[in-house]
């Protein structure tokens, strides 16, 4: 018995994004160097970077795996969703039978012609919705009777994923479920980037339906009626019980606890209506890699500087280019492409001084992609972020989460909104500087990093918020890692 209960504990880091994957890989480490868990990625989807997030788990000594809980193999593809079959003739009975458990008195609200353009509409979709979501549930299951977890941890929970799955398999089988969040969640984000897309609107009668028998569905956003997920996957959902009680707040599922970043983002969770007993402050993980980068920025400055080729005692502009997000923003940015939006970016950079410029790439970002700038004082780095933001006098990002270590740091902060979303997540903090257009930019851009009087005016006003927006006293890892403690502990430690 004494050597069971001296089992490292097993902790699924499940990660769809690589961006999940980015913050996600902070926490195994955490969780390896500790001595007392055993941290498993699963890479639940397939996306451009996976190949390069499976070699650093590799190379990091941390076990991957696939979605069915075996080794990984890259170069394999991950299951895919089965060839939707014929529904035949009985779709519609069988839509008919759906729809009445939904709601008895939904014949009695619609006349025989609407349901007929109702079954129109649903009667292949959410038979195919509903058999999807099966698959992913049991899918889960059997990813759980595999691994056997004593946690589950997730970059986020949202429908968009098939987290809420997770969750349940984890819950069945006894493990907990907390979320560490990677970015700032709100319901704006999804609102702006659905709004243009008529699936998501409240027009048509499938929308029309899932919204007058779920209204919680439905968001008001800049004079729109919008659903969070189009009716056959929200009513799928709904059938199976898997539905979040609030779909448009992130993290508003069942996962059983929110590891929060600081002051702010607990405050940010209230106000978008998540249950305070699931809110745990932290501090990021990240918090721990800014924390020991400020304790040192002097040398590590000069070093990395040095090593780079440019003069130590030049100003530091530090940039997180914005992804190519224009598939659903094309319409609203200033700029025709992203080869266009990047090079309009550079341009603004090394115009703004005499300073040393270092641009990182988001993990989105593909070879090739990014053309970066000829010139003697601009490099692009493969650095995390996270570990030059204390290093800069000014920092520059599109609409990021990333900027809140700025703040953290006190660090002033140019905010250009390429893609127009209007966020309000840093609206009020004096220290960001936004700028709504490519002549905005350039102007602030130019202001911080030419100006010592500007700067260290931004400067000293971030500094007063920073207390607020970070937890930089070395001790988030620990924190974050008693939450785990806390939560196995309460299931009996390892089996």
């Amino acid at each position: 018995m004494a050597g069971e209960a001296a089992r490292p504990r097993r902790v699924v880091l499940a990660v769809y994004l690589d961006s999940h994957f980015h913050e996600l890989i902070r926490v195994a480490r955490l969780l390896r160097d500790s001595g007392r868990y055993a941290p498993v990625v699963v890479f639940a989807r397939e996306y451009p970077a996976r190949a390069r997030d499976v070699a650093t788990c590799r190379r990091e000594s941390i076990e991957c795996v696939d979605l069915r809980g075996e080794p990984f193999r890259e170069g394999v593809a991950s299951p895919a969703s089965p060839l939707a079959g014929r529904e035949g003739a009985g779709a519609g009975r069988r839509l008919r039978l759906a729809v009445r458990r939904l709601s008895p008195r939904l014949e009695e609200t619609l006349h025989g012609a609407a349901v007929h353009l109702v079954e129109e509409s649903l009667v292949t979709a959410l038979p195919l919705r509903l058999r999807e979501v099966r698959r992913s549930l049991r899918g889960a299951r059997a990813l759980m009777a595999r691994l056997r977890p004593d946690l589950l941890v997730l970059a986020e929970d949202t429908v968009e994923y098939g987290t809420a799955a997770l969750v349940r398999a984890a819950h069945e089988k006894g493990a907990p479920s907390v979320i560490v969040p990677f970015t700032i969640a709100t319901a704006e984000e999804p609102a702006e980037t659905y709004a243009p897309a008529r699936r998501f609107q409240v027009r048509g009668l499938g929308n029309r339906l899932l919204a007058r028998l779920y209204p919680r569905w439905v968001h008001h956003h800049r004079g729109q009626r919008l659903v969070r997920q189009p009716a056959p996957r929200a009513l799928a959902l709904e059938m199976l019980g898997l539905a979040p009680p609030r779909p448009w707040t992130v993290h508003s599922g069942f996962a059983d606890r929110i590891a929060v970043e600081s002051e702010r983002m607990l405050d940010l969770y209230r106000g978008e209506g998540v249950p305070a007993d699931k809110l745990v402050l932290t501090g990021a993980p990240y918090d721990d890699v800014l924390a020991a980068a400020r304790a040192e920025s002097p040398s590590r400055r000069a070093a990395l500087l040095a090593g780079l080729g440019l003069d130590p005692a030049r100003p530091l502009v530090v940039s997180a280019l914005p992804p190519d997000q224009m598939g659903s923003r094309a319409e609203i940015c200033e700029f025709a492409t992203y080869a266009d939006l990047v090079a309009a970016w550079m341009d603004a950079l090394v115009a703004s001084g005499d300073g040393n410029v270092l641009v990182t790439a988001h993990p989105r970002a593909q070879p090739g992609e990014l053309a970066v700038a000829d010139h003697p004082r601009v490099r692009l780095v493969g650095h995390d972020t996270a570990e030059l933001v204390p290093l800069a006098d000014v920092f520059v990002a599109s609409a990021s989460a990333t900027i809140r270590w700025a703040i953290a740091c006190g660090v002033p902060v140019v905010n250009y909104d390429v893609y127009r979303y209007a966020y309000a997540d840093y609206r009020g903090c004096p220290g960001v500087l936004a700028a709504a257009d490519r002549p905005a930019f350039a102007r602030l851009l130019r202001s911080l990093a030419c100006d010592p009087g500007a700067r260290a005016r931004a400067a000293a006003a971030q500094q007063a918020e920073a207390p607020r927006w970070g937890m930089l006293d070395g001790q988030s890892g620990r924190r974050v890692i008693g939450l785990f403690d806390a939560l196995t502990d309460d299931r009996g430690g390892s089996r």
